[in-house]
């Protein structure tokens, strides 16, 4: 597994909150929409930016109105700080997701969610042999990480991504949650809602080939209705 795809697979859902708090009273132009919203009182303004963890090349340069509410940012608040992790932050990140000794996925599965598990895993051209170490809430994940690379989408292009590297020496940097915190609303999953977790991610990937660059799209004229029902569709 790509250390970057490990980074950037822990949330399945593509939409998560980044923050831009700043000391500005500056007003943009509203001719152009975007998904960057400006919160204001008398005392300081917040801009609120929708982020996607995995981007294509030529998604960038952003927005103007986008990179000039950062550069007027006294501090980056992110989901999770993504562009900091170690070797040694991944593995104990990742010590309760596998299986050990004769223990498999295969065992914890019903015939039925193995059998799609199976005939998603050969579409991506993953090893089944690997994946059966994987607990199940643990590989949904990177089924969506694979899923997204297989699209042409790379997280090195993220939005949380770009701007943690922005910010690194130039801006305070805040987590609103943290990689450890994530990992273990998943890892203490019980055993049915792992499975249940695993299966609606293998029947959700198909939205995502159908509906990520419509997605993009969207987020990039800042199509809010276009937004939700794609994200509707998902969880429906």
């Amino acid at each position: 597994m790509k250390k970057q795809t490990i980074r950037l697979s822990l949330i399945f859902f593509l939409l998560v909150i980044l923050l831009f708090t700043v000391f500005a009273q500056d007003s943009f132009s509203q001719s152009q929409k975007s998904f960057l919203w400006k919160v204001q009182s008398k005392k300081n303004t917040v801009y609120v930016l929708g982020s996607i963890h995995y981007l294509k090349k030529e998604m960038y340069p952003l927005d103007e109105k986008i990179e000039k509410a950062f550069d007027q940012s006294e501090m980056l608040v992110v989901e999770a700080d993504v562009a900091n992790i170690t070797k040694e932050d991944i593995q104990k990140l990742t010590e309760n997701a596998f299986y050990t000794e004769n223990d498999t996925l295969q065992k914890h599965l019903s015939a039925e969610t193995y059998g799609l598990v199976k005939k998603k895993l050969e579409e991506l051209g993953a090893s089944l042999e690997v994946a059966n170490k994987y607990k199940p809430w643990f590989l949904g994940l990177n089924l969506v990480s694979l899923e997204a690379l297989k699209l042409g989408f790379d997280p090195n292009y993220g939005i949380d991504r770009y701007f943690l590297e922005k910010a690194v020496e130039r801006k305070k940097i805040l987590e609103l949650e943290s990689l450890e915190y994530q990992f273990k609303l998943f890892s203490v999953l019980s055993k049915k809602d792992q499975e249940s977790f695993l299966l609606y991610i293998v029947k959700d990937i198909k939205v995502l080939e159908q509906e990520l660059d419509r997605l993009i799209k969207a987020w990039t004229t800042g199509d809010e209705k276009g937004i939700e029902l794609i994200m509707t569709k998902s969880i429906k």
